[in-house]
């Protein structure tokens, strides 16, 4: 569990504001029940990594560049 009870509304705002970017109607101007549902589960991991290609990087043509993108869930509590 993380502790947070409102996550489920906040998450259909977010998905509510990603479908309609470009409608100019905002997740905040609207009824909750106007919102996307989500009911899966979700899974958090620690650490990711993303890979970017640029095609015009300082490199070269194709230039490949990735991060590692860690988080530690001792920082939210302290």
């Amino acid at each position: 569990k993380l502790g947070v009870p409102d996550l489920p509304n906040y998450l259909w705002h977010f998905l509510f504001d990603q479908l309609n970017m470009d409608n100019g109607i905002s997740s905040k101007d609207i009824c909750l029940s106007d919102c996307p549902t989500f009911t899966s589960s979700l899974k958090i991991f620690n650490s990711a990594t993303a890979v970017f290609v640029s095609p015009s990087g300082p490199s070269g043509i194709g230039r490949m560049w990735w991060e590692h993108i860690r988080t530690t869930p001792s920082w939210h509590h302290g």
